[in-house]
């Protein structure tokens, strides 16, 4: 067996990598080396760190949330006990944690809790009436109407401890802002009375997020079986949930069945394609150590320029540093010839003129991205710079371990065809007709330039599933929810505070409530009123039940009260103390909205909470409200969306200056007639994209400006290998149409995927890549003929 001898560069190489693999793989164990806050992408300046570190927390609290709901047509006692087998099967997981009671906090702990605090709490609807003294008179009809009216009974063990029956009004109140279903607790589980009929309520949170696979392939298959077993329980049950997770998991379900199908077919394809023109297996496995080793050099750069990599940044990049397929097939290009000598050394020394330059004018683009600002795009431009250069270096040095020097075959097939398409391509009415083309696709271009609207409503690239959906609109509908996706972050120095701001929040937010803006908000001080506040209303009691003939000695005198009773309300009324936040998280009646209380964050000098707002219709009006000191109204959707809108904005400004300076560089070295062919390529495909969207009516978007970056790369690359190719040489045009068909393969199938972000990236790249290797090649063919097959000699037989 031979000895296999490598050459000092390769040596250094192996080395080289197996150095990077180290300190990747040990920042990676260590944690944290990947991000996945999509705030994370937004320039540092812009946010504040105990605001963003109290949103990061409260986002991670309302995402992992889970509502699940156990019933039907069925007594209260059935769906208690299928609430029972649920909750057990999904806390066995161990990615759950029940968090409490009812939806509505446990009514009767909430009722306990309540009475012994009764003097601070008042309902919304009699506050005014107790704090103006001018309206003493209405406030005793109000009490009064609460014992006379229709309905009026009330129990006489709260009419001893609360005569002026303050609290069911207050308790009412919190009932109807969480959902306002009637509760019974039923076998220790709170079952809703809806129509005719009974629903178990659990509130779960998950232990992890739920965007894990962990978690997703624990808790849905357990949730699932719980269907199963409830509804062997009593046909008549069913299982509903609704959260993050389901659409999350069906998300992840839907990308797993794309990547399987599409990305089998792709790896199909670009393997038969780097397989079948050498009938080898080695050009195969090169590519991907190309490929591998360019991606990990990317992620080690980025790992220590930024300290992390946001996954986000990752998934782009690596597409991007996949394109270096290119530099495999172009060193390989002369094996497609019969030769008997062919030497991978050479090969190397002769392209790498043209590949050094490709690569140059590539990291000319991505160094704007670099000057941007933008955390994503400096990630992006530092990664495929590196990567790109990596997977470069990696084909000059490397090619001794996988590529055999030697004879070559050539591939026959594949030459007749190239010939076959150059000639037809080259006549003069083809070239008649390709030029026409190409004036109407500019023309069409610069029309859509003018006419195309941008698009980064992040929810518009949501593709859920209708089944989810449905269940979760079900869930929503019977328990009355219409929680919205905005919510407020009140932020202050100490839990008192954040209570007060909450307060004046909430006081902000009433006139758009009564204009119908939105329902309303689920505030911690809606069930614990702030020490100022309940303070303000025990000062208030004290004056009127002392007061002679004040409104308590009145309706005391009209109900028949005895003196005993009254004199035991001042008494207690002058020890009251106002109900603490502490106080209400230790009790179990918190349980369902304890996520609400964020705690100290930041550096642990501030404190903070979330505000869920309830059924908004116009979130836009919402922005023009303004808010109290330490109160951020959070709209995630409209967040991600500001950030697509300033990296698709930033993104197209830069690209069209880093690609002026490529076209500069090229009059430079090549003169402006070779410029304006190697430019010809990407600025056609980006004007046929445009003109395709314009013309279909689709929006552009930040997926469309990603693969439109790597689009113009590939076509200025797709150029410079014709400029750089011998005269006839007709391996070039084979080896750009093989790195057409595998960038087609890898990402153009795309466009075929029900994700709307991953269609439009696959939809720019089909059509991108297309025309600019139609145009490269049309213009290398301009430029150096290929060498056709000579024409048969005509034969001339006579017929006797």
């Amino acid at each position: 067996m031979a000895k296999l001898r490598l050459p000092l560069q390769t040596w250094l190489w192996l080395a080289a990598m197996a150095c990077v693999a180290a300190l990747v793989a040990v920042r990676v164990l260590a944690g944290g080396a990947f991000a996945t806050d999509i705030k994370a992408l937004l320039p540092h300046a812009e946010r504040d760190v105990a605001v963003d570190a109290a949103i990061s927390r409260a986002q991670a609290a309302l995402e992992q949330r889970l509502v699940v709901i156990v019933g039907g047509a069925v007594s209260p006692e059935q769906a208690a006990r299928g609430a029972k087998a649920v909750r057990a099967r999904l806390i066995a997981t161990g990615f759950i944690e029940a968090q409490a009671d009812a939806p509505n906090g446990g009514f009767e702990a909430l009722g306990k809790l309540y009475l012994d605090h009764r003097f601070g709490l008042i309902s919304d609807e009699m506050r005014p009436l107790l704090m103006n003294e001018e309206k003493a008179g209405a406030l005793e009809r109000a009490v009064l109407r609460q014992y006379f009216g229709p309905g009026g009974a009330a129990a006489s063990a709260l009419i001893v401890r609360d005569p002026l029956l303050l609290l069911p009004g207050f308790l009412t109140e919190r009932q109807a802002m969480v959902g306002g279903q009637n509760f019974d607790l039923v076998e220790g589980e709170p079952v809703a009375r809806v129509g005719g009929e009974r629903y178990a309520v659990l509130n779960l949170a998950l232990t992890a997020s739920p965007y894990a696979l962990d978690v997703q392939s624990a808790v849905m298959p357990a949730l699932q079986a719980a269907k199963t077993e409830v509804a062997a329980l009593s046909p008549g049950m069913t299982v509903r949930s609704a959260g993050v997770l389901p659409h999350a998991a069906a998300g992840a379900a839907t990308g797993e069945k794309e990547v399987s199908q599409l990305g089998l077919i792709s790896l199909l394809g670009v393997g038969l394609l780097l397989v079948a023109p050498f009938r080898s297996g080695r050009p195969l496995v090169f590519g991907m150590v190309v490929i591998g080793s360019g991606a990990l050099a990317g992620i080690a750069a980025c790992l220590a320029v930024f300290g992390q990599i946001h996954l986000l940044t990752l998934v782009f990049a690596v597409s991007l540093v996949g394109t270096s397929i290119d530099f495999v097939l172009h060193l390989l290009a002369g094996r497609l010839r019969r030769q008997a000598d062919w030497q991978a050394a050479t090969a190397a020394r002769t392209v790498r003129p043209g590949m050094t330059l490709a690569l140059a004018t590539t990291c000319i683009g991505y160094a704007g991205l670099a000057i941007s600002g933008f955390p994503g795009l400096m990630q992006m431009a530092v990664f495929s710079i590196i990567g790109l250069s990596a997977a470069l270096l990696t084909t000059l040095t490397a090619h001794p371990l996988f590529i055999r020097s030697g004879p070559t075959t050539g591939a026959a097939w594949l030459e007749r065809m190239v010939k076959a398409w150059v000639g037809a391509t080259t006549t003069p009415a083809a070239s008649r007709m390709l030029l026409v083309a190409a004036g109407a696709i500019a023309l069409l271009g610069l029309y859509g330039l003018g006419t195309i609207r941008g698009l980064d409503d992040v929810r518009q690239f949501q593709s859920l599933d209708p089944a989810v959906v449905a269940e979760e609109q079900a869930v929503r509908h019977i328990l009355g929810n219409d929680m919205s996706g905005q919510f407020l972050v009140v932020t202050g120095r100490s839990p008192e505070e954040v209570l007060a701001r909450e307060e004046a929040a909430a006081d902000a937010l009433a006139p758009a409530v009564g204009q119908g803006v939105l329902r309303g908000v689920l505030a911690l001080s809606r069930f614990v009123p702030s020490p100022a506040r309940q303070e303000e209303v025990i000062a208030r009691l004290r004056q009127i039940a002392n007061a002679p003939n004040g409104a308590l000695e009145s309706v005391a005198h009209r109900i028949g009260l005895q003196e005993g009773i009254i004199a035991k309300y001042r008494r207690e009324l002058a020890e009251a103390k106002p109900l603490t936040l502490e106080a209400w998280m230790a009790s179990p009646a918190s349980g369902a909205y304890r996520m609400l209380w964020l705690g100290t964050v930041g550096d642990g000098g501030v404190y903070a909470s979330i505000v869920p707002l309830r059924g908004v219709t116009d979130a836009s009006r919402l922005l023009g409200i303004s808010m109290p000191a330490g109160v951020s109204l959070v709209d995630p959707a409209a967040d991600v969306s500001k950030i697509f809108a300033s990296y698709r904005e930033r993104a197209v400004l830069l690209i069209v200056a880093s690609f002026a300076i490529v076209a500069v560089l090229f009059v430079v070295y090549y003169g402006w007639q070779a410029a304006l062919r190697l430019m010809a390529g990407p600025c056609l495909a980006a004007l046929g994209v445009i003109a395709a969207l314009a013309l279909a009516g689709e929006p552009f978007t930040l997926f469309h400006t990603m693969a439109l970056l790597l689009v113009l790369g590939l076509g200025v690359d797709y150029g410079i290998f014709f400029q750089e190719a011998h005269d006839g040489d007709w391996t070039t045009f084979a080896a750009v149409a093989l790195s057409a068909l595998t960038t087609l393969l890898a990402f153009g199938l795309l466009a075929l995927s029900q994700t709307a972000a991953l269609a439009a990236f696959g939809l720019t790249m089909a059509i991108g890549i297309t025309l600019a290797f139609l145009v490269a090649s049309f213009a290398g063919a301009v430029r150096q003929p290929v060498a056709l097959p000579a024409p048969a000699p005509l034969e001339i037989t006579h017929v006797e």
